[in-house]
């Protein structure tokens, strides 16, 4: 995939860890965004709408570690763990707080690090936030994943399956116990900044009820829905994302 607007990936070293990034190419003053991926796959499946975030914001598009090429930690990181990797790497490029956009997994990896490092964080935008207190165990999130790929593109479904096959099958499951035992609508309550908690309106990951429950239950929080879109309304629908976000991102 190519975009024009955004450089080619760099690596940072961190302390223990390394993450890749891939930023917008025209930063100038910008505002800094922050894109998080979700559980075994890397930043890719974000391009196409940071290619659109890219004629307003300096964009970020992180690989944390284990993920993508990335070089691989000797164990998997929980949400917190990844938060406070990101943090590092904020802190390291002196931007101030940043916006904040988490997608699936990545919204728990978003909403610890303004929960534990809020003078990072400006706002949230999660995307399709997991794990849907519901269903809250391996079976039916396997189920509900299982049902999202056929939602999904092939070229989505090409992406996200390469990332995972890279990731390895016994990491992803370690990974999962951290996500299925992180309970976002437990801590999100006490995040101080404002937040948008977006869905596509076909993601059965994320279904309306628990978006509903969660933006009832933060400080701070409105919701969206991007119409005829899947768990993976980034890659879909980026500038129907970008719609939905558009009024919260710029005032």
């Amino acid at each position: 995939m190519d975009f024009t607007s955004l450089a080619s990936k760099e690596r940072v070293q961190l302390g223990e860890f390394s993450i890749d990034v891939r930023r917008s190419l025209e930063t100038d003053s910008r505002p800094v965004i922050v894109l998080l991926h979700g559980i075994g796959v890397s930043g890719t499946y974000f391009l196409p709408f940071a290619d659109v975030l890219a004629r307003h914001f300096d964009v970020r598009v992180l690989d944390l570690p284990g993920y993508g090429e990335a070089p691989r930690p000797d164990r998997a990181l929980s949400p917190t763990e990844l938060a406070d990797v990101v943090a590092k790497y904020l802190e390291k490029i002196m931007v101030g707080p940043a916006i904040i956009v988490g997608q699936s997994m990545g919204c728990q990896t978003a909403t610890r690090l303004a929960l534990h490092h809020p003078s990072l964080c400006k706002k949230l935008i999660l995307i399709g936030p997991t794990v849907n207190k519901w269903e809250r165990n391996r079976f039916m999130q396997a189920i509900r994943l299982l049902q999202d790929t056929f939602n999904e593109t092939l070229k989505v479904n090409s992406v996200i399956f390469g990332d995972y096959m890279r990731m390895g099958f016994f990491r992803y499951l370690r990974t999962s116990k951290y996500m299925i035992e992180d309970h976002l609508e437990r801590y999100l309550p006490r995040v101080e900044v404002s937040v948008l908690i977006v869905r596509g309106s076909n993601d059965v990951i994320a279904p309306r009820r628990w978006i509903t429950y969660l933006a009832e239950r933060a400080n701070n929080a409105r919701t969206a829905e991007v119409e005829d879109a899947p768990h993976v309304v980034q890659f879909i629908k980026p500038k129907e994302l970008f719609e939905a976000c558009e009024e919260f991102l710029l005032k």
